[in-house]
């Protein structure tokens, strides 16, 4: 969740074109709305709750966003937000202990 509030935080801060910021904050409030979701669940003893399969979603979620943005011509992979996704992305992957793969280079 804190890596999800600060992307929140810093595409704030991003100049981006029309249109992108609020479909890019919506998608990262979508990923934190579902977190805590998830949170409750695990938290009020919920088995099926499968946290570590939450994280890989949304860094597999937030590598496909980059992914999305790059063909649009939003950003490049060592710029702007679609840096700042990848980045966030590789960090979540990293938080559970596993390597970072991005499903393209």
């Amino acid at each position: 969740m804190e890596v999800c509030q600060r992307l929140l935080r810093q595409v704030s801060r991003l100049p981006l074109p029309a249109g992108v910021h609020e479909q890019v904050t919506g998608e990262i409030s979508a990923i934190l709305s579902n977190a805590a979701t998830a949170r409750e669940r695990l938290f009020a003893g919920h088995a099926e709750s499968n946290a570590f399969g939450h994280v890989v979603q949304a860094a597999q979620y937030l590598n496909e966003l980059a992914e999305r943005l790059m063909k649009a011509g939003i950003g490049e992979r060592d710029d702007g937000i679609v840096q700042t996704l990848v980045a966030s992305s590789r960090q979540l992957h990293d938080e559970i202990g596993g390597g970072y793969s991005p499903t393209r280079s």
